[in-house]
């Protein structure tokens, strides 16, 4: 009998321990992020988020607890983060579709109802994150970018007539975005070259074999792996002229030519407004639509272009202009 009672007296301190680590008796709600890894983008858009929050009346440490996890594109600590944030979270939030992903298979493995919210996926519906009759407690913001406008920027080069899509090809959204770029490329007369990895390591040669096939502009699409890496391009590209257009504005900088590109804080900002929403009561995740971004722009490197001797188009600093 004893034992008996030193068995129930523990599982009521574990319980007790569990209410305390969630908040529960604070009466905190508790906010659990999931970002796949660090860049600027995705930085920005979970930035945009707490801002969002904050500016809505959420404020982390005062009436909510914000937990973020990143596992720096490892999937198995993603799997395990996705776990932990849902078992200890009021409301979830995944940054990327792998993010998202990983947080409704945990709410589903473990049958609890939690609001997901979403945001810096290309595709929700092909990456069967809302369509999903498994789990419909899930919204949130579609990065999808304009990537016929973003290829439409080689023709505004003479020097261009072959261009190629790097991009993750074990990734759906990258896939996605790279079949928008083949045709494009088949509507202004552009050629195509696929140039597909599966690693960060090849990224080096993948580009070197581009530049040997006469390529002279590379597209790189809102893809997580080449975004991390886009700083090992910019020699080669500066020293062979080619002209890298990003979907992803933030990479211009670091390494890239051009691009019309999402306001990712915002697209954080949007999502979360849809949070406020639930948190306030007054709506549930799965009676909020989804939404996809209207706000681009475009960025330029001029330092790019002045260290490979070409003049950047009129027609395209007048798109600073209009936005």
């Amino acid at each position: 009998m004893k034992k008996i009672a030193i068995g129930m007296i523990s599982l009521s301190l574990l319980g007790m321990m569990f209410t305390t680590s969630c908040g529960k008796s604070s009466g905190k709600k508790q906010i659990g992020i999931l970002q796949v890894a660090t860049h600027d983008a995705l930085d920005l858009c979970r930035k945009g988020f707490v801002s969002a929050l904050k500016d809505g009346g959420f404020v982390d440490g005062e009436n909510i607890t914000i937990t973020t996890q990143n596992p720096e594109g490892d999937s198995t600590k993603q799997v395990s983060a996705a776990k932990s944030l849902v078992l200890n979270s009021d409301l979830v939030f995944g940054i990327s579709t792998g993010s998202a992903q990983a947080l409704k298979s945990a709410a589903v493995d473990f049958e609890k109802d939690i609001p997901i919210l979403f945001s810096a996926s290309t595709d929700p519906v092909g990456s069967n994150i809302t369509t999903s009759s498994e789990y419909e407690n899930i919204t949130g913001t579609s990065d999808a970018g304009d990537t016929k406008k973003n290829v439409s920027l080689f023709t505004y080069f003479s020097n261009v007539d072959k261009v190629a899509c790097l991009y993750n090809s074990a990734e759906q959204n990258s896939q996605i975005q790279k079949e928008e770029c083949k045709s494009a490329c088949a509507d202004f007369n552009l050629s195509f070259e696929d140039a597909g990895i599966t690693s960060a390591n090849q990224i080096n040669s993948a580009f070197q074999g581009l530049v040997s096939k006469g390529v002279d502009g590379v597209f790189i699409p809102t893809d997580n792996m080449v975004a991390e890496n886009i700083s090992l391009l910019k020699d080669i590209a500066v020293e062979n002229k080619v002209i890298l257009v990003c979907a992803d504005t933030s990479l211009v900088a670091n390494g890239g030519s051009l691009g019309f590109g999402v306001d990712y804080k915002g697209l954080g900002e949007q999502t979360g407004m849809m949070a406020i929403d639930i948190l306030n009561g007054t709506k549930k995740a799965k009676d909020i639509a989804w939404e996809k971004t209207t706000s681009f722009s475009i960025a330029i490197n001029d330092e790019f272009f002045t260290k490979i001797g070409i003049t950047v188009p009129d027609e395209i600093k007048k798109m600073m202009l209009v936005g």
